[in-house]
């Protein structure tokens, strides 16, 4: 839990066994604010946090932190506002060294090459280094997968090897929307490319990179201070494209399933915020989002980064996505189901994933992504709107997992065509695959770690035979092609690759909606959190049968205030011995 007070920033401790290291914790939790302090960015600051520590800014229950280590449960972490102006002028004089943000913001003046900028051939044959498992990456999704034409795939992987420019999402909800535009004009000139298909949804913009050092550093500068106030969003380009896909309406119930860190969240934000301002119905205000991320810190990012912009209703929750409970009547309008995966679409901002790339991410990944999608789906309110997306290019997180989740849902399921639901401009990206295959997980092959032979299978019949125990255990039906892909129905995605729009990298979209049996609202009510709550287990602790006893006033508002009647009111009081 994350609260402020006069002298700071204060989260506390939950219960970590063995503890957790402070520098770390300060860096998860403090992210947004100590990027905004040292031009970090709120993904690179653990040099800053590092700082913070040994400067006397971290305060542990009142106490100056300097020394500590570890921190233990219930324990308050303070990070002090004032004492944070010491790492902005440390970092003017050149002692603070920011970290690197993900996307490109300065090149070395003496920069004439691809080489000297440290981008490398695909095979690592410049002053970069080597990627050890960038021939697998080829061999997998060229040769085996077949994503592209290998003439096609070729190019690709030219521009996976060049980094992304800071990409920059303008916030058309905020009152300062014209001046914000007007002053990033101003301070980055004609670096600036703007992004067509975004225009409609407030603007989003390329800013290419600088030679100039100084030039870079104001540059961030003023990119934080807009970004703490509302302002912008830094945020990836292609990554916009699932929730501009979602199109939410005002008056709409909408649900991030795995919002964190929260930038499609502050975009879904901002779409509801502005559409209800532009028809001024006092309905349409009655927008409610809900961002939910698994891990309660993860959810802290999000609110970090949303509470600065001028929104619409917005719910925070940390709870498995997979047992999301029915918090509206009849479903929610909008869901947007982003879910985790091996991220290898990321690799023009991050390039090391090449490093230590294996097919197994995506193998472990596979049965998550599908009962998530398939819980978005349950979720869904007849005749609404579900986007499924993932930064990766495996067919096994992508096209799989959508035939998967056809096949286990209703028949008032259907897939609808990315082209209908992309806004106009934008590129249609490759169709989803109609066949793939699945490879066997690194540990069962044979060979040493640059041995480049895949043994892959087209079917789970295949497996079977094998007879491999090992490799049943990671592998599943679910991942293989089925009807559906065969008939071509998974055309109705998009996979995108750097060869299908400027400053690309890898992301794949699909769109679901539910038959509407009869006309209906347009729109859906929140109803009580606890009402739609399955049969609860037995608690094991008294904890709640003596408030009850103690406080049964207190106690009634509780369960009034959740909706716990009936048998889950009696599971919650009751003690098993």
């Amino acid at each position: 839990m994350q609260y402020e007070t006069p002298d700071g920033l204060c989260v506390v401790v939950g219960a970590v066994p063995g503890g957790c290291r402070l520098q770390q914790f300060v860096a998860r939790n403090f992210r947004e604010y100590l990027g905004r302090q040292s031009d970090a960015m709120h993904v690179n600051v653990r040099h800053a946090a590092a700082v913070a520590c040994q400067r006397g800014c971290v305060l542990i229950d009142g106490q100056v932190a300097v020394g500590r280590q570890n921190l233990f449960g219930g324990e308050v972490v303070t990070l002090l506002k004032n004492s944070l102006d010491s790492l902005e002028q440390s970092d003017r004089s050149g002692s603070f060294r920011r970290g690197a943000p993900r996307m490109l913001v300065h090149m070395p003046e003496d920069t004439h090459s691809p080489g000297a900028l440290g981008i490398p051939s695909w095979e690592g044959g410049s002053t970069s280094g080597s990627y050890p498992g960038s021939t697998h990456f080829r061999q997998y999704y060229r040769d085996l997968q077949r994503l592209l034409p290998r003439e096609d795939w070729e190019q690709c992987e030219q521009l996976f090897m060049r980094p992304v420019p800071l990409s920059l999402r303008m916030n058309l909800s905020s009152p300062q929307h014209r001046e914000t535009m007007c002053e990033l004009q101003q301070t980055f000139g004609t670096r600036i490319e703007m992004v067509p298909w975004m225009k409609s949804f407030g603007g989003a913009l390329h800013i290419a990179p600088t030679f100039s050092s100084e030039e870079a550093s104001e540059g961030l500068r003023l990119v934080n201070m807009l970004a703490s106030a509302g302002d912008i969003v830094v945020q990836d380009g292609l990554s916009m494209l699932a929730a501009a896909a979602l199109d939410p309406n005002p008056g709409q119930t909408v649900l991030d399933l795995c919002s964190a860190p929260g930038s499609k969240t502050c975009q879904l934000l901002d779409a509801l915020s502005r559409r209800a301002s532009e028809t001024g119905d006092l309905d349409a205000e009655c927008s409610a989002l809900v961002a939910n991320d698994m891990s309660a810190e993860r959810s802290q990012r999000t609110w970090g980064r949303a509470r600065a912009q001028n929104c619409t209703s917005l719910i925070v929750t940390a709870a498995d996505g997979v047992q999301f409970p029915q918090l509206v009547d009849e479903g929610f309008d909008r869901i947007l189901v982003d879910a985790p995966c091996s991220s290898d679409g990321t690799i023009r901002k991050e390039r090391k994933r090449l490093q230590r790339w294996k097919v197994d991410s995506a193998l472990n990944h596979h049965a998550l992504q599908i009962r998530l999608l398939h819980r978005g789906l349950e979720l869904l309110k007849p005749g609404g709107r579900l986007i499924y997306s993932t930064c990766c290019l495996n067919p096994i997180e992508c096209e799989a997992v959508v035939q998967a989740a056809l096949d286990q849902s209703s028949s008032d399921v259907h897939l609808l065509a990315a082209e209908d639901v992309l806004p106009p401009g934008c590129p249609r990206g490759s169709p989803g695959l109609k066949s793939w295959c699945v490879p066997v997980p690194s540990e069962d092959r044979t060979g040493t770690s640059s041995d480049t032979t895949f043994k892959v299978y087209h079917s789970w019949d295949e497996v079977d035979e094998g007879n491999e125990v090992t490799c049943r255990s990671a592998i599943q039906r679910t991942m293989f092609p089925g009807r559906l892909a065969q008939q071509g129905s998974l055309s109705s995605c998009a996979r995108f690759l750097p060869i299908h729009g400027p400053n690309f990298g890898g992301f794949f979209l699909a769109a679901f909606t539910k038959t509407r049996p009869e006309a209906s609202d347009t729109s859906s009510t929140l109803t009580l959190p606890g009402a739609s709550l399955g049969p609860l287990a037995p608690c094991k602790s008294k904890m709640l049968l003596t408030y009850c006893r103690e406080s049964p006033d207190a106690f009634q508002e509780l369960v009034n205030f959740f909706g716990l009647e009936g048998p889950s009111m009696q599971h919650l009081v009751e003690s098993p011995d």
